[in-house]
């Protein structure tokens, strides 16, 4: 089911799913919720799946101004607020992992599990252009992507640049979480990369020690892009921290 909230101002489009505990999904940036498409697909069958898109991405409009992760988040906990979620599993993809950090430090009580996808901490994390994997095989798979933004977003297929540099704008100067503000984290945490992703393996490593009892996941022959490349390992991966957080919280609350 898809509609249209109200998040501060901006008329918000997000998609539901599914029954049971909820379950909200963040995609990354110049993403429609179309990437999250097999894991939502996975997820719905035991869980409610939320799917929101952000301000300037897919159906929901772009504003005036800088896009930054903090903006992003606070729009998270208006959604939620929206939606009447008091508590949810997160799973955050690239910059929806970043939301997702944000989120957990921020508003600790808003998050049951917490599943990093991609993620970063500092700008810092990211590797050079140079050192990534060749920007064309990427792209090859991210079209898809971008064209249904240029057929869905409100703003008109053009305004795709505008975007991609207000990301590229981001992507450069944040975010800036330190080790002691992941280090603030107390909810189950998953924190899955892949052997060729576009974030230092180094930097994903210091991410998982940095959060108290997460978990490590490094998905094998894989890109930047792994829900697309590897759905059915990511799926089961997802399927399997969820569903035993969900079983390990329902026997404590026994």
């Amino acid at each position: 089911m898809g509609g249209y909230v109200d998040v501060r101002g901006l008329r918000t489009y997000y998609e539901v799913r599914g029954a049971g505990p909820p379950v909200v999904m963040l995609h990354g940036g110049c993403c429609p919720v179309e990437t999250f498409a097999a894991q939502a697909e996975a997820l719905e069958q035991r869980f409610r799946v939320y799917l929101p898109e952000r301000r300037a991405n897919g159906r929901t409009p772009d504003v005036e101004g800088p896009l930054t992760y903090q903006a992003m988040t606070d729009d998270t906990v208006a959604f939620m607020q929206e939606m009447e979620i008091a508590n949810a599993d997160i799973v955050g993809f690239s910059d929806g992992a970043i939301i997702g950090l944000h989120l957990t430090i921020q508003h600790p009580d808003l998050v049951r599990t917490l599943v990093s996808i991609g993620g970063s901490f500092q700008a810092s994390g990211l590797l050079p252009v140079s050192e990534m994997l060749p920007r064309g095989l990427v792209m090859a798979k991210f079209a898809p992507m971008v064209e249904i933004y240029e057929r869905v977003s409100p703003d008109g297929p053009e305004h795709f640049a505008v975007v991609r540099k207000k990301h590229e704008r981001m992507w450069a100067e944040e975010p800036n979480l330190s080790i002691q503000d992941l280090g603030t984290i107390r909810c189950p945490t998953l924190v899955m990369s892949a052997d060729a992703d576009n974030v230092r393996l180094e930097h994903t490593l210091a991410l998982f020690r940095a959060i108290p009892d997460a978990r490590l996941c490094i998905v094998p022959d894989s890109s930047h892009l792994s829900i697309l490349e590897h759905p059915a390992l990511v799926n089961r991966l997802l399927l399997d921290f969820l569903t035993a957080t969900s079983v390990a919280t329902t026997a404590g609350a026994a």
